[in-house]
């Protein structure tokens, strides 16, 4: 890390940064798997463009400049779970680089996120990627470890017993939210546990929640995130092999799963089903320090009436009756 006493210019891109951001739109870091392996991120039609052509109030973007550096943040929000999700950064950093003007990205975005009530700031990177430094001196620590498993497009026999799969409805929420709960370490409960529900699907067995995979699909791939019960550990294939036959009958997109420590046992049955793991990758996480916003106060005048106390024995005098008046000073 290299901190510098020069000036620096950090403020919320607009319109007129359009240029810049077409420039470096091909030298970015994504922080966001999801995103990155679903949507069109590169181009004139790309998200990253599109991020401020046509901005969404859920989605930031903030530049930095300091000499001759320029860097550029943006995030999205995830509500209602309170969290901010680095889609990307860009450029991306060299080993020799000077990292101020990405650190003063970094703390753009999370006061901007602490201010519409996130409370933590996070991001995927390689580990091997000279930006997971950056980040570590930027507040950020690791939470997790992980690895995106790719399958390609086509279709497949699988041998495994059948298992069935249903669609997740609202009325599954409370089992997913257990299932979660007991499947993840308790220390990323804050930023992972759903609040609402989210496309996938579950499979219970003798009445209990065993998995539950959420899916978005983009027009670049599918994205899964599992939770799985150990317990379903033979199921595993099978489960995957109903869930892609739900999803993708043709089998034309590529397949990508999220798969981070806990789930390392998944490892196996991903290989038998032709899923080849990706580079490993870490959680990195950043918490915001609450904005406490103190209420504002106002002097009013208003009447009063006094009533008797209900456990009063016997009558009141005749001039209990009376108002009182606040007045203000």
């Amino acid at each position: 890390m290299t901190m510098t006493n020069r000036d620096t210019d950090t403020r919320a891109c607009t319109l007129v940064d359009i240029p810049l951001i077409r420039r470096i739109s091909d030298d970015v870091a994504v922080l966001d798997t999801e995103v990155e392996y679903t949507r069109d991120l590169y181009g004139p039609g790309g998200a990253i463009l599109s991020s401020l052509l046509l901005p969404h109030r859920h989605a930031f973007t903030f530049i930095s400049r300091v000499g001759d550096e320029q860097a550029v943040g943006h995030f999205r929000l995830r509500e209602p779970e309170g969290v901010a999700h680095i889609v990307y950064i860009a450029p991306t950093i060299r080993p020799q680089d000077d990292d101020t003007a990405w650190l003063h990205v970094f703390d753009a975005m999370a006061r901007e996120a602490g201010r519409h009530d996130a409370q933590v700031l996070i991001g995927e990177v390689g580990e091997d990627d000279p930006l997971f430094e950056t980040m570590r001196h930027s507040g950020f620590a690791v939470y997790a470890r992980q690895q995106i498993w790719r399958r390609p497009p086509g279709e497949y026999v699988c041998l495994e017993p059948q298992v069935i799969l249903a669609a997740a409805q609202e009325t599954d929420l409370g089992a997913i939210q257990g299932l979660v709960a007991r499947v993840v370490p308790k220390m990323l409960h804050p930023f992972i546990v759903p609040t609402g529900l989210q496309p996938g699907w579950v499979y219970y067995r003798g009445g209990r929640l065993m998995a539950y995979i959420s899916v978005s699909k983009g027009r670049h791939g599918v994205y899964l995130t599992p939770f799985i019960d150990p317990q379903a550990m033979p199921q595993a294939p099978a489960i995957f092999h109903d869930l892609i036959q739900n999803i993708q009958g043709n089998g034309k997109l590529p397949l990508y799963v999220q798969v981070r420590r806990y789930h390392e046992w998944l490892h196996t049955p991903l290989h038998g089903l032709g899923f080849v793991p990706g580079p490993p990758q870490a959680l990195m996480v950043r918490h915001i320090k609450a904005i406490v916003r103190q209420p504002k106060f106002a002097l009013a005048k208003k009447s009063f009436r006094v009533v008797p106390n209900l456990v009063t024995m016997g009558e009141p005098p005749d001039d209990y009756d009376r108002d009182l008046t606040l007045l203000s000073s």
